[in-house]
């Protein structure tokens, strides 16, 4: 086969014959995306520790630890579909671990619309504090 043509096995396309499968050197002007979420998730666990009301706080802190493995399940998923030869037969065997990511994501998502909900109702009362 030519060197510009791709090999097909059986219906996946994979790397053309001869190509250069070195990974690419990381642009020096391009910020390093993961350092940047990952200061960003430390940063909200400080801020949410910082919280007067406790509940607030340790909503905060628990959204920041399921964010951190969120982060994680996300960087395994992707290694592990970046070091397969052919991503789609891996997807299936993923699929937990993909599982897994979206119900950290859905978690998330539900204790920041509690938090907004609770702070939203601490403005409508004017800081004044709730009874247990």
């Amino acid at each position: 086969m030519s060197s510009d043509r791709t090999n097909v096995v059986a219906g996946a396309a994979t790397v053309p014959e001869g190509a250069n499968t070195a990974p690419a050197q990381p642009d020096p002007a391009t910020p390093d995306v993961s350092k940047l979420r990952l200061e960003k998730i430390r940063e909200y666990l400080v801020e949410s520790l910082e919280q007067g009301d406790a509940l607030q706080a340790n909503l905060g802190a628990t959204s920041s630890d399921l964010m951190l493995m969120g982060f994680r399940l996300k960087e395994a998923i992707e290694k592990a579909m970046a070091d397969s030869s052919a991503p789609l037969a891996r997807f299936e065997q993923l699929m937990p671990a993909i599982e897994g990511y979206l119900k950290v994501t859905r978690q998330i998502d539900r204790l920041a619309q509690l938090d907004r909900r609770l702070t939203d109702a601490r403005s409508a009362d004017g800081d004044r504090p709730k009874p247990r």
